[in-house]
């Protein structure tokens, strides 16, 4: 008894949660860092005027860390989650970390050479970035505003890699300006559920006919209300 209301592109969901007032005006390109891809897409003037994919995610990263050391893939993605800094500071770290080989046996490997590992697929993914916002035409790379997002983007290190291979004005975007968003989410994995939570309540609140990308709504208790509400509407009553 559930049907299909509306849709929205995953990273322009994503732009709503994590977006600030007045960058939407002035010029800004969202990077949604996901498992398997990264999400891009750029707004001018309020309006949506590029979006790409670009097939690199975490998933990348891990598989890099698995096939190096023929590690078994669920334990490269926690020497990933609880090791990896791409920043230079890390390379050089001669410290050991355990990783589990997938015949199961556990070996230790270098910290640092994870890090450069990482940090080699790292500076490829801000290549790839910068490539499409050459094609999006958003103007001089260098002073281009980037807002990186989704689960993968809180690598430690990553904004740095950002900063210093693209624009110094890039940040890391996680939901916000929603009162009654619990703490367990407020992290950056979650900015697409968020924000299409978001999207419907805009939907919601504007009038009949009324459609388009405008800046993130900030009275987000009414918003979330409004969404609880339709939720609620779909329920079986007792």
């Amino acid at each position: 008894g559930v049907a299909v209301e509306d849709m929205v592109l995953d990273p322009i969901a994503s732009s709503r949660a994590v977006l600030q007032s007045g960058e939407l005006q002035r010029g800004v390109a969202v990077v949604d860092i996901g498992g398997g891809t990264t999400d891009l897409v750029a707004f001018r003037e309020n309006r949506v005027v590029y979006t790409t994919v670009i097939p690199v995610g975490g998933y990348q990263f891990t598989s890099d860390i698995a096939f190096v050391y023929q590690a078994a893939f669920n334990s490269a993605e926690q020497v990933k989650i609880n090791h990896v800094n791409i920043s230079p500071k890390a390379l050089n770290d001669e410290g050991e970390i355990p990783i589990t080989t997938s015949a199961g046996k556990e070996l230790m490997i270098s910290k640092g050479d994870v890090c450069k590992l990482a940090r080699e697929r790292a500076q490829e993914l801000v290549k790839l970035v910068a490539l499409k916002l050459m094609e999006a035409e958003t103007g001089p790379i260098a002073s281009t505003r980037v807002v990186l997002t989704g689960g993968a983007s809180q690598l430690e290190g990553l904004e740095e890699a950002f900063q210093h291979g693209l624009t110094k004005h890039a940040r890391i975007g996680a939901p916000e300006g929603m009162r009654s968003l619990p703490e367990t989410l407020k992290g950056p994995e979650y900015s697409t559920a968020v924000g299409t939570l978001m999207w419907a309540g805009a939907k919601l609140s504007r009038p009949p006919g009324v459609n388009g990308v405008s800046s993130p709504p900030h009275n987000s208790s009414g918003l979330i209300s409004g969404v609880v509400g339709q939720i609620r509407r779909l329920l079986p009553t007792a």
